[in-house]
């Protein structure tokens, strides 16, 4: 039997320039709470996702002004992130992998095609655990971490 390496799938998403005088980030975000994000804790080795929007200022540790100004600019690019644990990265990569399978369409968006692939523009990426450290807090459990859309701002 193959090791097993517990990872993560890494989201940034953006709302297409062309899709933003029809979905706002209430809508999304709706999308993302009551939609994807239970589809995506249905999966048998995802069993968690916690979402994130980025603040109006990134605090930066970059050695330039040149890479402060490109990390600034990339959370205004990316504003939304979103990061899901599974307990085996290597699921992510097989031909059953049933992340494939999670529908990307929903009446709750606005467009005619229902397609969030049209509204939204991800980044996403497969991240493998090399090293942990901390102590565990107990079994973890799926669930849902993320901030309603009426207790964020957007400007």
């Amino acid at each position: 039997m193959a090791d097993v390496y517990p990872g993560i799938i890494f989201v940034r998403a953006r709302i297409r320039p062309e899709a933003k005088d029809i979905l706002d980030h209430k809508t999304l975000s709706r999308w993302y709470d009551d939609v994807h994000i239970p589809d995506m804790l249905r999966l048998p080795k995802v069993d968690l996702a916690v979402r994130y929007l980025a603040g109006p200022e990134s605090a930066s540790t970059s050695s330039t002004t040149q890479e402060a100004d490109n990390e600034k600019n990339g959370d205004a690019r990316w504003p939304y992130l979103a990061i899901y644990s599974v307990s085996d990265e290597a699921w992510l990569h097989r031909d059953d992998c049933e992340l494939k399978k999670v529908p990307l369409t929903s009446d709750i968006l606005p467009n005619e095609s229902r397609s969030v692939l049209e509204l939204v523009e991800f980044d996403t990426r497969f991240y493998r655990r090399t090293e942990s450290r901390g102590q565990s807090r107990g079994e973890h459990k799926p669930h849902l971490v993320c901030p309603k859309a009426d207790q964020l701002s957007c400007t």
